[in-house]
Parts: C-alpha cells; sequence; structure tokens
C-alpha cells in the first residue's frame, strides 16, 4: 500500500493553488479563461474532485477550447486543411 502524500509534497497544479505554468503562460488569454471556465464547471459536479477528475476535467477542457477555436475559424472562412485538422489556410 502506497504512503498518502500530504498536499505540501504535491505540485501546486495538483493541488488545484495554480492552472498553468507560470513559465508558459500568466493565464490571462481568452483562451485561458475559457479552459479554466470549463474546469471549474466540471470540477463543481464533484466534491470534493479526485486528482484523476481533475486530471480528466483538464483534459476534457482543452479538447473543448481547441474545438471551439476550430470552429470559429472555419465559420470566419479559414479554409480547413484536411492533411493536419490543426493547420488553416488564411489565403
Amino acid at each position: 500500500m502506497r504512503p498518502v502524500r500530504h498536499s505540501m509534497g504535491r505540485s501546486r497544479i495538483t493541488n488545484r493553488s495554480l492552472m498553468f505554468d507560470p513559465a508558459r503562460t500568466d493565464g490571462r488569454s481568452k483562451q485561458a479563461r475559457r479552459f479554466r471556465d470549463i474546469v471549474n464547471e466540471l470540477l463543481q459536479l464533484v466534491d470534493p474532485p479526485s486528482v484523476q477528475q481533475t486530471i480528466m476535467a483538464r483534459r476534457i477542457a482543452g479538447l473543448v477550447v481547441g474545438v471551439e477555436d476550430a470552429e470559429s475559424r472555419m465559420a470566419a472562412g479559414e479554409k480547413f486543411s484536411s492533411e493536419d485538422p490543426y493547420q488553416y489556410d488564411c489565403h
């Protein structure tokens, strides 16, 4: 049986005191705010959320933000590349 780790031995992201790696983003972009909103909405469904549920909520939020971005680009008329679904041709 593995020992229980206390919050002081876990990362700030695991403890949910930090949503993003501060070396990569400050969390103020439109996508970061949307991501945070989705994660928080999903985690309100369980109390308290487990680490696994938090990981799943973050993955779901990332997918939702990516799909919403793709949908808005397509709605704006950007060409969608069938070879790479994340690549857009704006010409």
